[in-house]
């Protein structure tokens, strides 16, 4: 048997996510591989509330991992949803504010 890390692409894990494979958890796919959010309340700066941070191109691991960008999108915006370099929708920020 061979062991390794299974990388998922786009499409498979949006199939995992509606199949329900990963429950009420709240997962993401970094370079093809799942991976449970943390459950932390939400970041709010002080200076510029109502607001999503969307940040893509992770690299890095352990203590050197991060993002290479970082955007910023205000309540009355829309965020698109790029998957596999592909634009597949878009969703407004304000359905995402309490």
């Amino acid at each position: 048997m061979i062991r390794g890390i299974y990388r998922m692409t786009a499409g498979q894990f949006r199939k995992a996510i509606d199949a329900g494979v990963f429950g009420e958890r709240h997962v993401e796919l970094l370079g093809g591989i799942p991976f449970v959010m943390s459950e932390n309340p939400p970041h709010i700066l002080a200076s510029i509330r109502r607001l999503v941070e969307v940040r893509t191109l992770p690299s890095g691991k352990g203590k050197q991992a991060g993002y290479a960008r970082c955007d910023i999108y205000q309540e009355s915006d829309h965020v698109p949803v790029i998957l596999d370099g592909r634009d597949v929708g878009r969703f407004a920020v304000a359905g995402l504010l309490p």
